[in-house]
């Protein structure tokens, strides 16, 4: 509670909230993503530049106002600007990084928000940075990928809106198996509204197996993803009610993989022509399909072992 007679907390509140009103007028967002092209610095280690850093700044703490007043974000997702966000600068490579900063934030606490984007036709531009960002190494990852998985996470938990959004396969490879990324904790919650309707997918894309994981608690080397590894856990505790209905279904999907992997072969090793010409570098078509082949095999396998033993509590509880 705040003190008696104090005027300063209510004064600020009204004066932020006053200017996210302002903020939300027609064509006042539009002119910022506008004339915030930022010139590269030459000197990657030197400080930013005070526009620089305004660039920076400025969508983080437009998208926060809106989180925090929902009568801001619904102002403005009946604007002009609103739309000129999810079209024209979420399909430009340099405006969607902006565009997806003032998005993110009010998308994440307001079911509504991420309606008004679905009416823009916004979605189909997500699961196309997804699908971009999924080619690179995850070392090149950043908050663009982040703020698109925030929105599709969000997307999954309204049943209305879940054709439009990512399959289940995406959020399960948000959740990687080794060091959770900025984006696992959304991969972890699609994952939670999906694999309901989806459990072969979600067992043979390592579902099980990632979350425990993740859920392995809590210690000083990874403080910082505390809420990642809570959501994991409690995830865990859903499979594990569904315990012999994963079983059942992990069983049938073993057999079915099994046969599948023997029929394949485990291939020659040699190289076509193609790939001894040097045109064609890396794998091809068929041995991907015979190494995904081999990995949901060995996903399920996991999971199984994981069910059976009734491993589905981290041994070492979140205090959240």
């Amino acid at each position: 509670a705040l003190p008696r007679r104090d005027v300063i907390a209510p004064l600020v509140a009204c004066g932020v909230w006053a200017g996210g009103w302002y903020m939300a007028e027609e064509g006042k967002i539009k002119a910022l993503v506008d004339s915030s092209n930022i010139d590269p610095n030459p000197d990657p280690n030197a400080w930013p530049t005070p526009k620089q850093f305004f660039c920076l700044a400025w969508p983080w703490v437009a998208g926060t106002v809106a989180m925090l007043f929902e009568s801001v974000a619904a102002k403005f997702a009946t604007t002009s600007d609103m739309k000129f966000l999810c079209t024209t600068a979420l399909n430009d490579d340099i405006k969607a990084t902006t565009a997806l900063c003032i998005l993110a934030a009010p998308a994440e606490h307001s079911a509504p928000f991420v309606r008004a984007i679905a009416e823009t036709g916004a979605l189909a531009r997500i699961r196309e940075i997804v699908a971009i960002y999924k080619t690179l190494p995850r070392e090149q990852h950043d908050e663009t990928l982040t703020n698109a998985c925030v929105i599709a996470s969000k997307v999954a938990a309204d049943p209305e809106l879940r054709s439009q959004g990512l399959p289940i396969g995406d959020f399960l490879w948000m959740m990687p198996a080794g060091p959770p990324q900025l984006y696992t904790t959304y991969g972890a919650e699609g994952v939670a509204h999906l694999w309901m309707s989806h459990p072969a997918e979600m067992l043979a894309g390592g579902g099980v197996g990632n979350a425990a994981g993740l859920a392995e608690g809590v210690s000083l080397s990874n403080l910082a993803n505390l809420v990642t590894t809570e959501l994991a856990a409690r995830l865990l505790d859903r499979f594990g009610e569904q315990r012999e209905a994963l079983l059942s279904t992990a069983t049938e999907l073993e057999a079915r993989l099994g046969r599948e992997v023997r029929a394949a072969g485990a291939g020659s090793g040699r190289k076509n022509l193609w790939q001894a010409t040097g045109v064609l570098r890396g794998e091809t078509e068929v041995e991907v399909a015979r190494r995904e082949q081999r990995e949901q095999l060995a996903a399920v396998q996991s999971a199984r072992q994981i069910l059976q033993a009734g491993a589905m509590q981290s041994t070492i509880r979140t205090p959240l």
